[in-house]
């Protein structure tokens, strides 16, 4: 008795203290306010991937040992065009043009195309092998056939598709830097597609990557710009009052500006998540300025005191908007437990965001409100329209009347749920977050069509000795054959390493016939070992980069198209049986890694995190849940109607074709944390009116209704239309986002007013309720 009195008298003397001292408060939010702008003006897009994996994850391990080892592999930009006579000697000048203006874009370190490829020579006085440029002959369709090396790497197998790779220095590959470097590669693009006539098709990663972040730059202010219009509309909708939309969007900018400085000051920088804080922090916090001042306008009404209505906002709705504030800030703070670097900064700032904007929002919400005139009519009109007590009615008479239908129709959705979320598969591809209709897109598809896709997929050897890849032919014989069980599966583009260096050496070896192209014969191995002995600096920097500088690891490279998750971890396991198979009975330890594996394991992680995440916001709301209540049966009553709209969601996701993977995974924990802000409204209001009622569970819902039912819808629906807004992203994954949260949060409205109230009455006995006022377990209000 004695927490539940301390706890009314701390809210009804923190009600006093910010309307005594709302002057004082004022200055301190507002400079305290620009304080945090000054710190905010020096946050930064992040230009490196988010790491998700946890640092000993052996995945993650063994990618940067293999990046150790052989450097960035995924610092490539590569080029292509499709051209009919691209042996043409004017296009070839044009080829050569838009390759050296690559060379010359500073920071990027090497080219490589059919110009720029080398030859070997067999020079018998010197014996050994001369590289020579391609540059300088006369080129013409023929030379393909010579030159198998190259086949599927620079041309595809039609012959007409060409190649250029752009290699970036590592140092900017992942810094802001790389913008610049991107950009400057574009304008050379555009040199030649202008001389040409030809459309040069343009990816790889670090494009990928930069245009990425671009368009998430300009995405940004426009969920920004969407979401303060959007809620402006409807809080114009509701209240009809100027005061009543500007109140709210500065208490919501402020917050934007606490956020920003958060980041700033925790030393994260902007990534694709952490930039959909703001735009959701306005969308989140106007429910706040919706329950502040529909309680405002209620209490004005009833007995026309301006500073006496404000207290009474904050003492009456404090506690509730407190609760419903941090049970939505644990929906985002769960994901501090899936320790993937990315979710955790998301998590941590959307978090500590949340509870900044409840102190905002509780403090400058009556302090501007009592500057202000009191409402008139015309603000107080939203009360006593014939929709609201249409509503109010409605709604009694559901709960008083249709329980048997509410149940029904309960049991029935979550049946169709039930059988849709069976159908939902796991998936994740890059490209589902790129837009269909965009040229990176387009062009993403063309690699795929031709090259087999960009995604790097890299295989390590260990053979387990230094440089016993020079002598054992037997070892070159299974990197031959898995180089082969590789080329020949859908989706991954030819596999090159060492040994097809040695393949190019043979056919040296017989003057350049391609029918030599394969591994030498035991009577060749000698003299070929000889000439490769006395091998030139251009040969030797080609080894090196596919084997280490002890001649004990070998890097077998290739590329995957953007297959998903589930396929992409099928072929590596089929990869993997291969070579066991091949490598059995030896030393030699086989693996498989690159940006495309990384990729599929994070996605991997971040499901199964997220949804543990999930369990565990279930399990604290649950306990707060308990802590209020202090029965199980309350608390199951509470999590129903909350749970049924994600099962509604996850059905939808089944029907829809909408795969499971680490984006739409996100939705259920935080929809699950919004939406119950619903629940702890109307049950809090229940709890006080079932002590004024002595224990009637009926009039005490009734009660509930009149008072929350209008407000949570209000709030139902900015919440609905605010995360509507992403839908207007150019990327898969915030327009998941946007349309998954938005449907689960519209369902959810309707559950807590109908579902919950018809719970509450059909299996809530009367007499534990008596026990509840009795005990005085229920805080009455007054």
């Amino acid at each position: 008795m004695y927490l539940r009195c301390h706890s009314k008298t701390m809210w009804a003397s923190l009600a006093s203290f910010i309307i005594r001292q709302r002057i004082w408060l004022f200055l301190s939010v507002v400079l305290s306010t620009g304080l945090m702008a000054f710190f905010a003006k020096d946050t930064r897009m992040s230009y490196a991937p988010g790491q998700v994996l946890p640092s000993n994850d052996s995945t993650w391990i063994e990618y940067q040992n293999f990046r150790s080892t052989f450097g960035e592999e995924a610092n490539a930009v590569v080029m292509a065009v499709d051209h009919p006579d691209f042996f043409d000697a004017e296009h070839l000048a044009h080829w050569q043009g838009l390759e050296q203006g690559m060379r010359e874009v500073q920071k990027v370190d090497w080219t490589l195309s059919l110009l720029s490829a080398m030859e070997l020579k067999r020079n018998d006085s010197l014996k050994n092998f001369e590289s020579l440029g391609l540059h300088g002959r006369r080129l013409s369709r023929a030379i393909l056939d010579s030159l198998p090396f190259y086949e599927s790497v620079l041309w595809d197998s039609s012959g007409q598709v060409f190649m250029l790779f752009a290699g970036l220095d590592e140092q900017v590959i992942h810094t802001e830097e790389r913008e610049r470097v991107v950009t400057d590669m574009l304008h050379v693009i555009e040199t030649y597609e202008e001389k040409t006539g030809k459309n040069l098709r343009i990816s790889g990663l670090p494009f990928i990557r930069t245009e990425t972040i671009r368009q998430s730059s300009r995405e940004i202010v426009l969920f920004i710009l969407l979401a303060a219009l959007v809620t402006s509309l409807v809080l114009w909708f509701f209240f009809r009052s100027l005061t009543s939309i500007l109140v709210p969007l500065v208490v919501v900018a402020m917050g934007v500006v606490w956020s920003s400085a958060i980041m700033g000051l925790l030393g994260y920088n902007i990534t694709s998540l952490t930039g959909l804080i703001p735009p959701l922090l306005i969308v989140i916090g106007i429910p706040n300025a919706v329950y502040l001042i529909n309680k405002y306008h209620q209490e004005y009404q009833m007995h026309q005191n301006k500073m006496k209505a404000l207290s009474r906002m904050v003492y009456k709705s404090g506690k509730a908007i407190f609760l419903t504030n941090l049970t939505t800030a644990t929906g985002f703070g769960t994901l501090v437990i899936t320790n993937a670097k990315v979710l955790v900064e998301f998590g941590v700032v959307a978090f500590l965001s949340i509870l900044v904007l409840f102190v905002l929002s509780l403090v400058m919400i009556p302090v501007c409100f009592s500057f202000l005139p009191p409402p008139g009519g015309v603000q107080l009109k939203h009360l006593k329209r014939k929709g609201a007590g249409f509503l109010n009615k409605w709604l009694v008479v559901t709960a008083a009347r249709q329980r048997k239908w509410v149940f029904g129709l309960s049991i029935l959705v979550a049946g169709f749920a039930l059988a849709g979320a069976v159908q939902v598969e796991p998936s994740g591809k890059i490209s589902d977050d790129i837009p269909k209709n965009s040229p990176v897109f387009e062009d993403l598809t063309f690699f795929e069509q031709h090259f087999e896709g960009v995604m790097p997929f890299e295989v390590m050897i260990n053979t387990g000795k230094p440089r016993r890849i020079e002598r054992d032919k037997d070892l070159w014989g299974r990197i031959s054959d898995l180089q082969d069980s590789m080329w020949v599966r859908p989706g991954i583009s030819r596999p090159v390493s060492m040994v097809e260096l040695i393949k190019f050496s043979n056919q040296a070896l017989y003057k350049g016939s391609p029918e030599f192209y394969a591994l030498p014969s035991h009577l060749d191995m000698g003299l070929l070992r000889s000439y490769l002995g006395r091998s030139s600096t251009d040969q030797d920097s080609l080894l090196n980069m596919y084997v280490d500088s002890t001649r004990q690891f070998v890097r077998i490279r290739a590329r995957l198209a953007d297959v998903g998750t589930y396929e992409l971890s099928h072929l590596s396991s089929d990869i993997g049986q291969v070579a066991d198979e091949l490598f059995e009975g030896t030393d030699m330890q086989v693996s498989f890694t690159g940006a495309s594996v990384v990729m599929m394991k994070a996605t991997d992680y971040l499901v199964r995190n997220l949804f543990m995440s999930l369990l565990v916001a279930m399990t604290l709301i649950a306990v707060l849940m308990s802590v209020m209540f202090k029965s199980p049966k309350m608390v199951l009553i509470s999590l129903i109607p909350n749970l049924l709209p994600l099962l509604f969601t996850a059905g939808a996701m089944g029907w829809l074709g909408i795969p499971l993977k680490a984006s739409t995974s996100l939705i259920f924990s935080v929809a699950f944390g919004i939406s119950v802000d619903d629940t702890i409204h109307f049950l809090s209001r229940y709890r006080q009116e079932l002590w004024h009622t002595k224990g009637n569970i009926r009039e005490s819902v009734y009660r509930a209704l009149g008072e929350t039912g209008l407000s949570m819808t209000y709030t139902s629906i900015i919440l609905f239309f605010g995360f509507s807004i992403f839908m207007a992203s150019e990327f898969g994954a915030t327009v998941a986002l946007g349309m998954l949260v938005s449907l689960t949060l519209l369902v959810a409205m309707f559950t807590n007013l109908t579902l919950l109230p018809a719970m509450l009455i059909g299996f809530q006995k009367k007499e534990m309720d008596k026990n509840y006022a009795k005990h005085g377990s229920l805080e009455p209000e007054k």
